[in-house]
């Protein structure tokens, strides 16, 4: 095992009684966030859309005016009734930019065109007079197009060129049509690869018009066969970090990855929380560019999917906690340069940069609460794989895998082992790591080695004195950086004794028992003694005793008395004399 001295690991700690493997719960605060809301300039904190333009300047959407940033403050238009110029509606739920530069909106009453060198802006209300209503997309395609979507109102085509409109409706009996007029929020993206547009419906799945030939393609009219066309229930369609689309399947539960140049669905994710909650019905999704998925779910929640361990966790709101998100439900995300994500929620803007992080909280607490009435952890060992070893306050040994948020606990090795080794051992090896770091390691080593001969061990009656004499020897090794020539054991074990039987641990056990009730020190050292006589193997020291024990319970040789009775007819035979303390055990 390699310990890495410059390995900072701040936990939220409490862990249960329980055996066996936890899953840790949901970290309260996986990500600090920071918040742009109205104190800051924001014309209103409930946020639609995000949109960066070629200038650089990032626009913001929201139920109450749009707004223009440049980094330091806003500009906030709002729809003026005396003035024609003004924004048509106040309510923004896309943008997008044209080739000529102008910025194009979808409002809660049709779309909007600005001019950035006017600063005035064209309103389209009616389209072969019809009112639009409320435009929930609006996209700028490659072409020169606009195209946008009305709340149940199909699709909409704007050639700027030329100045015409074409709506498209459902048809629900002409294959090549469009086969519904739902087309979801955050539904429309433009194909990287060919000259078309794909959607997403919320009764008839996912669909794809062809801008060549005019059709769209859907469940009903497939000439390629595609396996994307259903009539699924779809949501959230966007562009992955690799320029495949994205989308929610909130039929089958699941976010599909469609890669358009081969035509093939890429991949598909399942979205499974340990608390068992789905996060479908979703409402917006990001890949940020390390792949990880940040989720909206209508049901009001948030969720993160670290693509390194596929785990799925909440993302938990806390009014009280101010770097929690700032509230359950996004619909606009995006990801700055800089690595920053931001999230356009119903109560302003949260942005979090999880590629600088100082740190990460691991919230273990939510599994074990006892442990923070049994003052938590004493020590942390960062293992060459990764994972961590915790020793707890209350004598615990736990194993933590940070990457797919495992906890596994060793409680019962408490039977076996003097509760102070552990602690002791680790207090050693946390003075080794400044000091000594390779010492350390090796240190590590032994201590890995004698926990996982107990973990094989602990369900069996007997061992071999073979296995038992090479097992103490890593915790002879142990305890010898403790204590140097103040500690002499030897083991004065002839050959033809190594294939009898003894109780696992139970050298260490009396290892342990003789360090703990004798002074020890260089001058005056504990010599402890392991050697045959007749039948019996033999646990000697000499006797140095302390004043005073602080923790001896006087049972460890009364059940070690009793587990020898019930596996052999010899009994366990204990001589205390002025000199020397033995112990002898029957061999099995």
């Amino acid at each position: 095992m390699a310990v890495n001295s410059k390995t900072y690991l701040i936990l939220l700690l409490a862990l249960c009684l329980n055996r066996g493997s936890l899953w840790a719960q949901q970290s309260r605060l996986p990500f600090e966030f920071n918040h742009i809301q109205e104190q800051q300039g924001l014309s209103f904190n409930q946020i639609s859309c995000f949109f960066q333009d070629r200038d650089g300047y990032f626009w913001v959407g929201t139920m109450n005016g749009l707004n223009r940033f440049d980094g330091s403050s806003f500009t906030v238009f709002k729809h003026n009734p005396a003035d024609s110029t003004s924004i048509g509606h106040n309510s923004v739920y896309g943008i997008c930019q044209d080739q000529a530069g102008h910025i194009w909106l979808g409002t809660g009453k049709g779309i909007s065109r600005f001019d950035q060198k006017t600063g005035r802006f064209q309103n389209f209300k009616r389209v072969h007079g019809q009112l639009l209503e409320e435009c929930l997309n609006i996209l700028c395609d490659r072409s020169g197009d606009l195209w946008f979507s009305g709340r149940a109102r199909g699709l909409y085509r704007y050639q700027i060129k030329t100045n015409r409109f074409t709506s498209f409706q459902a048809e629900p009996d002409r294959p090549g049509a469009l086969a519904s007029n739902y087309i979801s929020i955050v539904g429309l993206v433009e194909d990287p690869h060919r000259s078309g547009i794909w959607m997403t419906t919320l009764d008839q799945g996912v669909h794809y018009y062809d801008k060549p030939t005019g059709r769209f393609h859907n469940a009903r009219y497939n000439p390629e066969k595609l396996p994307i066309f259903n009539t699924h229930f779809t949501s959230s369609l966007s562009l992955d970090r690799q320029g495949r689309i994205m989308y929610a399947d909130n039929h089958d539960e699941r976010i599909v990855l469609f890669d358009t140049q081969s035509r093939t669905i890429a991949d598909t994710i399942g979205l499974h929380t340990p608390a068992g909650t789905s996060p479908f019905p979703i409402a917006a999704l990001l890949m940020d560019r390390s792949g990880n998925l940040w989720i909206s779910s209508r049901n009001r929640a948030l969720y993160y999917r670290d693509a390194a361990t596929r785990q799925t966790t909440e993302l938990a709101y806390r009014e009280d906690q101010k770097t929690s998100p700032a509230d359950k439900f996004f619909l606009a995300a995006w990801q700055h340069p800089d690595g920053s994500v931001w999230l356009g929620t119903t109560n302003g803007i949260s942005y979090t940069n999880p590629e600088k992080a100082f740190y990460r909280i691991h919230n273990i607490g939510a599994l074990l609460p006892g442990i923070n009435a049994n003052r938590g952890i004493n020590c942390i060992v960062k293992d060459e794989d990764g994972s961590w070893w915790l020793s707890t306050a209350s004598q615990e040994l736990l194993h933590y895998f940070p990457g797919t948020a495992q906890l596994q606990m060793y409680q019962n090795l408490i039977n076996h082992l003097n509760p102070h080794f552990l602690f002791n051992s680790l207090t050693s090896l946390n003075s080794l790591i400044i000091t000594e770091p390779k010492q350390a390691s090796r240190f590590l080593q032994k201590l890995s080695a004698i926990y996982r001969y107990i973990l094989q061990n602990k369900e069996k009656e007997t061992v071999s004195l073979e296995h038992e004499l090479t097992f103490v020897n890593h915790y002879i090794d142990l305890q010898k950086s403790r204590f140097d020539d103040g500690l002499q054991i030897r083991l004065e074990v002839p050959a033809a004794y190594l294939s009898r039987g003894i109780v696992p641990v139970t050298l260490q056990n009396l290892f342990e028992n003789a360090i703990k009730h004798n002074v020890i020190d260089d001058e005056n050292p504990l010599i402890i003694r392991v050697y045959v006589d007749a039948d019996y193997l033999c646990v000697a020291n000499t006797l140095q005793r302390k004043h005073f024990v602080g923790t001896s319970n006087q049972q460890g040789l009364d059940s070690l008395k009793s587990l020898y009775s019930y596996l052999s007819d010899q009994p366990v035979v204990i001589t205390d004399d002025e000199s020397q303390f033995v112990v002898k055990l029957p061999l099995l």
